[in-house]
């Protein structure tokens, strides 16, 4: 198997593991969201779209459903919400200067 060149992306899938990688990489600027045709099946999965859905709602100014896109996420994974989160005032404050 061939080394993995992108070092930022493989050190994210070491510490978060695979399935959590696109979610990670997306918050560092390495992955963009990808909207998903299936239902997904594990809860990775489902955090994943939960994450792509208020995003999306967000970037569209759809206010009621970005915050029930939030709510859902929360409930599914309020770590994953909190770093969203966190990432959105980092991305704000980046703006404002």
């Amino acid at each position: 198997m061939e080394a993995m060149r992108n070092r930022p992306l493989a050190a994210i899938i070491e510490e978060h593991g695979p399935a959590l990688a696109p979610i990670h990489g997306f918050f560092q600027g390495l992955l963009p969201l990808v909207a998903q045709e299936k239902k997904p099946v594990s809860r990775e999965g489902r955090v994943y779209k939960l994450l792509c859905q208020a995003e999306q709602a967000r970037r569209f100014g759809n206010h009621p459903g970005m915050v029930t896109a939030r709510r859902e996420l929360k409930n599914l994974s309020s770590e994953i919400l909190r770093e969203y989160l966190d990432w959105l005032a980092g991305k704000y404050r980046l703006m404002s200067r």
